[in-house]
């Protein structure tokens, strides 16, 4: 009798955790659709891009040597910080000698960051070491 009790038990527990989660998640493979009214403002496929300045000092140059992955954190006066990671065509521009390499980015140093948002991320496209 005590057997039968718990199989019935176990049968209706996961009966009940299947029905609460396909309840409170939908079932799968189905989507959620929150809005009524569509609220696009540009074509949909069009690429928008976002393109800005930011002038600060080097808080931090990291390059994560087993991934190639390059990252810059600046500061600018008022205490933002952002994190701006490299692409492979980010140029670094010494203002009075001309291009030089990652490793010359030095903690403290004044730069002025040309970027551009790729996917929700600010990315780097040039950064202009300042005097």
């Amino acid at each position: 009798m005590k057997k039968i009790a718990m199989v019935v038990f176990a049968v209706v527990l996961a009966a009940g955790i299947l029905h609460a989660e396909e309840t409170n998640f939908g079932p799968k493979g189905k989507y959620c659709v929150i809005e009524k009214i569509p609220t696009a403002t540009s074509p949909a496929g069009a690429v928008v891009e976002t393109v800005g300045v930011f002038v600060g000092k080097i808080a931090s140059a990291v390059e994560i040597a087993c991934t190639g992955e390059r990252k810059i954190t600046v500061e600018n006066e008022t205490g933002d910080c952002k994190i701006f990671p490299f692409c492979a065509t980010t140029k670094v521009i010494d203002e009075s000698f001309g291009a030089v390499t990652f490793d010359k980015l030095k903690k403290g140093e004044s730069v002025k960051v040309d970027y551009a948002e790729d996917g929700g991320i600010e990315k780097a496209k040039e950064v202009t070491i300042q005097k």
